[in-house]
């Protein structure tokens, strides 16, 4: 929308990104140099990534202009499901082994994905997609927060740490795209 933004928005991206980074290291620290030997260990994991990124800001912006209030979502979870289950009768995978348990937790789990994708495509299309941008920094905290939650797995002081960095970064973008 050509939105004009000031100068705050470039720290408060770095510290938004510094504090997911955090976030993702945990308690053990690590330092630049081990992250970076990470990303040369495992080029296509993070390339992938950041493949995703760029292709969900696209999609973004064109459920924003295409969408016209249409909700697309169910046909694209329904072809991505279908996509991967084909990818597994295809593939040489061994068969899954059937648990009450485990059904309950993917129905569940799939849900919960549905029901984000559904929030986020409803608030492109007609919400304020500055309020919307500067939430969405808070997705990799979320999805640790779940994963701590679903796993049992108490987050450490790195966590909290990174959360504070997210969120005065997005505060950051919030007041550095205000009108």
């Amino acid at each position: 929308r050509q939105q004009r933004g000031s100068l705050l928005l470039l720290p408060g991206l770095g510290l938004c990104l510094a504090g997911i980074g955090r976030v993702m290291q945990g308690d053990g620290g690590g330092s630049l140099t081990h992250s970076w030997q990470s990303v040369i260990d495992n080029p296509t994991a993070y390339l992938l990534a950041l493949a995703a990124a760029f292709i969900w800001a696209c999609y973004s912006l064109v459920t924003r202009l295409l969408g016209r209030g249409e909700r697309v979502i169910p046909l694209f979870l329904a072809a991505t499901a279908l996509m991967l289950w084909g990818k597994y009768l295809l593939g040489e995978e061994p068969p899954l082994p059937f648990h009450p348990g485990g059904l309950l937790q993917v129905l569940l789990l799939g849900v919960f994905t549905a029901t984000a994708y559904s929030c986020w495509n409803h608030g492109v299309q007609g919400g304020n997609l500055t309020l919307l941008a500067s939430a969405s920094y808070f997705t990799p905290i979320l999805s640790m927060v779940l994963a701590s939650l679903w796993l049992g797995v108490t987050p450490g002081a790195g966590f909290f740490g990174g959360v504070a960095m997210v969120s005065l970064g997005s505060l950051l973008c919030w007041w550095g795209s205000r009108s």
